[in-house]
């Protein structure tokens, strides 16, 4: 991820062919960095809700339709993931 100031990494260890081959069929596949680790790559002004966390490859609100992401790790500020409003992701 990139900031104004630099570019964040993580490493997320996941067998596969491809990145393509995660996300292309949009199945959820979930990683175990967690909220904290998810958070070092964000710039020190961003934010992301405790609850939730639903992380990994296409991670996605339980309404359709919603924001969803490609990698990443949703927020919610209540204690299930249907109306998650904090995310960062990586389309």
């Amino acid at each position: 991820m990139k900031t104004e100031q630099e570019a964040k990494f993580v490493i997320i260890t996941e067998k596969a062919s491809s990145l393509y081959s995660l996300i292309a069929d949009r199945q959820y596949r979930n990683t175990s960095l967690g909220h904290d680790t998810w958070k070092t790559l964000s710039g020190a002004e961003a934010s992301l809700q405790t609850n939730c966390n639903k992380e990994g490859f296409n991670a996605e609100y339980r309404r359709k339709n919603q924001s969803k992401a490609r990698i990443g790790i949703l927020g919610s500020n209540q204690n299930e993931c249907s109306s998650c409003d904090s995310e960062l992701i990586w389309y």
